[in-house]
């Protein structure tokens, strides 16, 4: 629940900013066609890919990988054998 609710409340902001001219579109037909549902569709797309993108470069931010020493090598290699 906690990403569904990241995710809206970014989604909202994003719409008014970077899809002002799709909000006013659709406020000014007042009913959905094909190239409206076909922008919509897009627009949620691009949100998605910014929103999935940014959250996994954090993830990757916060995960601390430990540099892999010679002697976990050789036991590594030791229990494959």
């Amino acid at each position: 629940m906690e990403e569904i609710r990241g995710f809206e409340a970014g989604l909202y902001p994003y719409l008014d900013s970077a899809q002002s001219k799709l909000l006013k579109d659709i406020v000014e037909k007042k009913s959905l066609d094909d190239d409206l549902r076909n922008r919509i569709k897009d627009a949620l797309k691009e949100y998605k890919a910014n929103y999935l993108s940014q959250h996994r470069d954090a993830a990757l931010k916060e995960t601390s990988v430990k540099p892999v020493t010679q002697q976990e090598k050789k036991q590594a290699e030791a229990q494959k054998a």
